[in-house]
């Protein structure tokens, strides 16, 4: 990939003023936003675990497999523990009416 770096970098930036962003939001200004945070923290980690399988990679080395292996085993462990946990912890649901 040309500008590797250069591209991490302004990703890395533009996140970091995203989530400075929303702290500051959150906990200084007291904006109740109804945003749900973990929510985008597991959108963030799904992204990257489905990047990582997903992404063309030109030079393969031993330990990418492993990696590629890792990541597909953790996302449908964290995939199946949300349906798990939203099938049968009902607690948290709102009572319907």
């Amino acid at each position: 990939m040309e500008f590797a770096v250069i591209q991490l970098l302004v990703f890395f930036l533009l996140a970091a003023v995203d989530v400075g962003t929303a702290v500051y939001d959150r906990y200084w200004r007291h904006l109740d936003q109804n945003v749900g945070y973990v929510a985008h923290l597991a959108g963030a980690i799904a992204g990257l675990l489905v990047g990582i399988g997903v992404l063309r990679n030109l030079e393969k080395r031993k330990w990418e497999k492993r990696l590629w292996w890792a990541a597909v085993i953790v996302y449908i462990s964290l995939m199946l523990a949300g349906i798990l946990a939203n099938i049968f912890w009902t607690d948290h649901f709102a009572p319907m009416h």
